[in-house]
């Protein structure tokens, strides 16, 4: 949304002479435009995005105070930075999956996606799938389009995959973060021992166990050397050279997985340490050897580009997604300095990512320079479509899914040491009431709102260099601040300029209104398996878990029970329960009158059955035994007793393993106590009241579960029915 009519107020105080000066600097652009405009597009677009990076955790110099960190050891990102255009005022969002939306689907992230939900691969959260991405587009204008590394943007059903969303190739992962070497995920929790690597349409088994840095590395040579053989192969071939927009290009998306906890390197990058071994600050040295391992992936990368011959027409573009992270006591060993706080706090420290451009393809007058004009991710959309010759313009057919807010930038680049952007302001976020944090910047004024993570403090250079933790919540009410004359966010202007602070904060809260959140799954993926399900599946490995049809072949029809009906006189041996599972049993009335007895079985397991049976008519009490062979006749089961007495049982009564025995002997309607039996040691442990007319018979099921229900009428006339499983 455009809100320069909310803000006007900052514009219309400025003198005319700024006025005019932002006439020449914008006739500039044009001009260098004009001068710098590209014959064709790049034929190679590598972006790479760094995983929790730290504004201070390169070698080369940058920032509001030119800094340079001597304890990051980033040689070819340092070449490849001061080669091309360090882009100073580069913004993100505050964590990962919200950034990775937005870069590809050109929207800010306050218009795709706000949440790291998809951490979760059930979420429906992501990038909206009525979005078009940024290699569907690039498609259009003839590259071959690979996404290789952390994805972090919907895996809900199979439509949410890198290959569904316009990538002809993609490896990597889909969650948020996961363990470096084996690829398991570190989330926690019963599946944290899943692994989550995926290669195109399947799970990638027998591609983990390595190194999330060198794997990547590996896989996107593989890519490159694959490109340029089919380049080669397609030359000679063709009867005449290509044209521009007839040439096979490539798109390369490389979302490192370094420098994301958890903090682990391989032991070559660890020694010699920096800084020096300290077991006080492992997690500083950790993560700087962390950096150097992807820095080298960048280098081999780079370097395999130059050996293809390549590299003059290759676009290198490199971004953080976030700050760095600001764990309690350094835990998270990242560096954010000078800026203020973090990954998850909208302050610079979280949102103003290190960043450049590089590459042969850029012209030979901005090698090391810097552009200083505001500068979005979700710019690249724009920037790079237009690179490429087609339209940037997305707006879905649903009226509720925003259009893109993505800037074409190039021009404004090409500006040697630029500091005129086309774009004013930056909606940075509004997660408002989930965390309650808010960020908008305007021209030179930033209001930030909200707890943010208790986050408003600065890193030193050095840092972490003590055990200290802090926890500041320094914007509760809301602060001002001036972040061209106070980049470090150091003074709040709130008091000082209260119309600015009031007028700042009308314009973030109309922007709020804007807000959307993906939460869209595809209409057909209507068949969804539970993560037991999905872990046996995908064997042991995560991925979607809604699909078209079932992934699973459907159950067959249980096959028709086997029913056994007793009546009365027949003998339960008959009914050869030895061999047969009891599934349920029923009573079913085959005439008479009188009131009905109510059967349920409470428990049932291999050798312990429990019966309640309220009876107001039959004759005779029952018994539950468990026995592999059936009673003697005339004797009675162990410890029983009717009404204190004993009786005789016939023989001809009893179903093996669960019998039931009935004594015809007692009175009609009298109640009868009986007993639970425990086989292993003879001990009775509960009771139960029946009547039953004489000679009848009822088996018991085997298996342990629910309560089964049963109505029986009195004793004139009824029958039992026993369901038995084949």
């Amino acid at each position: 949304p455009d809100c320069t009519a909310t803000v006007n107020f900052i514009t219309m105080t400025r003198t005319s002479v700024a006025v005019g000066i932002t006439t020449v600097a914008l006739y500039m652009v044009t001009a260098h435009a004009v001068e710098a405009a590209p014959a064709k597009p790049p034929q190679v677009i590598l972006f790479q995005l760094g995983d929790d990076y730290g504004f201070n955790n390169v070698g080369y110099p940058h920032g509001p105070l030119n800094y340079s960190n001597p304890e990051a050891h980033t040689p070819n990102m340092d070449e490849l930075a001061m080669s091309g255009i360090r882009l100073e005022r580069h913004y993100v969002y505050k964590y990962c999956s919200p950034t990775r939306s937005s870069f590809l689907s050109g929207r800010l992230p306050v218009h795709v996606n706000q949440n790291n939900d998809c951490n979760d691969i059930e979420s429906t959260s992501g990038i909206d799938l009525r979005m078009t991405l940024l290699p569907q587009k690039l498609k259009m204008a003839g590259y071959t389009t690979a996404a290789v590394g952390k994805w972090h943007c919907g895996g809900h059903s199979e439509a949410n995959l890198p290959v569904n969303r316009g990538f002809d190739f993609h490896f990597g992962f889909l969650k948020g973060g996961e363990d470096h070497f084996e690829q398991n995920r570190c989330a926690g929790g019963p599946d944290s021992k899943w692994v989550d690597l995926w290669l195109q349409h399947a799970p990638a088994h027998g591609h983990n166990g390595t190194y999330s840095a060198f794997i990547y590395t590996s896989m996107v040579q593989e890519v490159l050397t694959n490109y340029s053989r089919d380049l080669n192969r397609s030359s000679r071939q063709s009867s005449a050279a290509p044209t521009a927009g007839e040439q096979q290009k490539l798109f390369v998306y490389l979302p490192w997985h370094n420098t994301h906890t958890p903090l682990e390197a391989p032991p070559q990058y660890m020694y010699p340490s920096y800084p020096p071994f300290n077991n006080s600050f492992p997690a500083r040295m950790t993560y700087n050897a962390m950096s150097r391992a992807l820095d080298e992936g960048m280098g081999n990368i780079t370097a395999h580009i130059r050996t293809l011959g390549l590299w003059n027409s290759t676009l290198v573009v490199f971004s953080a997604d976030n700050g760095g992270w600001m764990l309690p006591r350094g835990a998270a060993g990242s560096n954010n300095y000078p800026l203020l706080g973090g990954k998850v706090s909208d302050y610079e420290g979280g949102v103003r990512s290190v960043a450049f451009v590089s590459g042969g393809y850029l012209p030979q007058y901005l090698r090391g320079t810097r552009f200083y004009g505001y500068m979005h991710i979700a710019d690249w959309y724009a920037t790079l479509c237009g690179l490429a010759g087609v339209d940037p313009t997305d707006v879905p057919t649903n009226a509720s899914v925003p259009a893109t807010d993505s800037i074409d930038m190039w021009a404004a680049l090409m500006v040697p040491n630029g500091t005129i952007s086309p774009r004013r302001e930056i909606f940075l976020a509004f997660d408002q009431p989930v965390r309650g944090d808010r960020a908008l910047v305007v021209d030179e004024y930033k209001i930030v709102c909200g707890k943010q993570s208790g986050l408003q403090w600065h890193q030193g250079p050095v840092f972490p260099n003590s055990s200290a933790t802090y926890d500041v919540e320094g914007c509760l009410d809301c602060c001002l601040f001036n972040i061209r004359t106070d980049p470090t966010e150091s003074t709040d202007l709130k008091s000082t300029l209260p119309d600015v602070f009031s007028k700042m904060n009308a314009s973030l809260i109309a922007n709020g209104q804007t807000v959307y959140q993906t939460a869209y799954a595809d209409p057909e993926a209507t068949e969804c398996i539970t993560t037991d399900q999905a872990r046996s599946y995908y064997g042991n490995f995560i991925g979607p878990q809604c699909f078209k049809t079932s992934p699973f072949p459907p159950s067959p029809p249980p096959p028709p029970p086997h029913l056994f009906a007793l009546k009365k006189g027949d003998n339960c041996a008959h009914a050869d329960v030895t061999r047969t599972k009891v599934i349920s049993v029923l009573c079913k009335t085959t005439g008479g009158t009188g009131a009905a007895d109510r059967v349920w079985i409470e428990d049932a397991s291999e050798n312990n059955f429990l019966a309640h049976m309220n009876a107001t008519s039959g004759v005779g009490p029952a018994y539950i035994k468990v026995d592999e062979h059936p009673p003697a006749a005339g004797t009675f089961p162990p410890g029983g007793s009717v009404d204190g007495t004993s009786a005789a049982v016939p023989p001809q009564f009893f179903c093996d393993r669960g019998a039931v025995y009935l004594n015809p002997d007692a009175g009609k309607g009298a109640t009868h106590q009986g007993f639970k039996y425990n086989a292993a040691d003879g001990s009775l442990r509960s009771t139960f009241c029946v009547g039953f007319a004489a000679d009848q018979c009822l088996a018991l099921p085997i298996d342990s579960g629910s309560a089964h229900t049963a109505q029986c009428t009195d004793a004139a006339s009824f029958g039992w029915e026993l369901v038995f499983a084949p």
